[in-house]
């Protein structure tokens, strides 16, 4: 494989987990809806621009609402190290922070702090992880280890659940595209 097309893998290596970071901050609204579309991204997610196409008020809020049963309430299928490293052990308090400890050593190491839209999450949640992953690959060096401890331990399970719970197919292809992230940087 010659050197520039590693650089192209890497380079839509990290622009797909800045998608994926996007994806699991907050709802599909209407203007990113038509970025995807634009960008024939949504087939990376197994849909078809045409199921975008003609927005409506209805679908954003089938989407929204999808997010929120997802994502926020609890039980479903929250994006957070701290709801499944602790499941995995029956534990929900053992672990509740062991990735989220190490976020404030990574950033000092990058040199970077965090965007407002961030700094409000916990710092256990994946797209925050995702963004730092993308980071570090952009940095070149330290992608491997930052993946090896911070997503490694959750994710696979955290997109096999995603997977089971999402009922709309926008968000069973994003549990597809976030296993495959994480297969393919092996």
């Amino acid at each position: 494989m010659c050197v520039a097309l590693r650089e192209s893998d890497k380079t839509a290596q990290i622009g797909l987990l800045r998608l994926l970071s996007r994806i699991y901050l907050k709802e599909v609204d209407r203007e990113f809806a038509s970025f995807l579309s634009d960008s024939n991204c949504l087939e990376v997610f197994g849909m078809k621009s045409s199921d975008f196409s003609t927005w409506s008020q209805e679908l954003e809020e089938e989407l929204a609402v999808e997010f929120c049963r997802l994502f926020i309430t609890p039980g479903v299928c929250v994006p957070l190290a701290s709801a499944f490293l602790g499941a995995a052990e029956g534990d929900s308090k053992a672990k509740e922070s062991t990735v989220a400890l190490l976020i404030p050593g990574i950033l000092e190491q990058l040199g970077v702090s965090l965007e407002a839209e961030f700094a409000e999450l916990p710092q256990d949640h994946l797209s925050l992880l995702f963004s730092l992953w993308a980071l570090f690959l952009a940095e070149g060096a330290g992608g491997d280890d930052f993946k090896k401890i911070c997503l490694d331990p959750w994710v696979m399970a955290f997109a096999d659940r995603l997977y089971e719970k999402a009922q709309h197919p926008f968000y069973q292809g994003l549990a597809q595209v976030t296993k495959e992230s994480l297969q393919n940087h092996e």
